[in-house]
């Protein structure tokens, strides 16, 4: 699968793991667990879900988590409210 984007950046690595880690926060927030969850009647509005969350997966997966940081997730998740 692929998104297309209007917007270009260009990072480093440290950007990008930075970036990667606040979107992997977000996505352990209540916030994002209620926007995936909601349930919507308008199809254009799902669709654009759909959209929004297969770009935030995508971002994440342009720089895997390896399995030094993933044993940090604990500290990285500390305080995150979770569902």
């Amino acid at each position: 699968m692929k998104t297309n984007t209007q917007f270009t950046i260009k990072l480093d690595l440290e950007e990008m793991t930075i970036l990667r880690d606040l979107v992997r926060i977000g996505m352990k927030s209540k916030y994002y667990r209620d926007y995936i969850k909601e349930e919507i009647d308008d199809l254009e509005c799902e669709e654009i879900r759909h959209h929004n969350m297969l770009a935030v997966t995508q971002f994440v997966n342009l720089s895997p988590v390896n399995s030094i940081e993933a044993m940090f997730d604990t500290k990285l998740f500390e305080g995150v409210v979770t569902v």
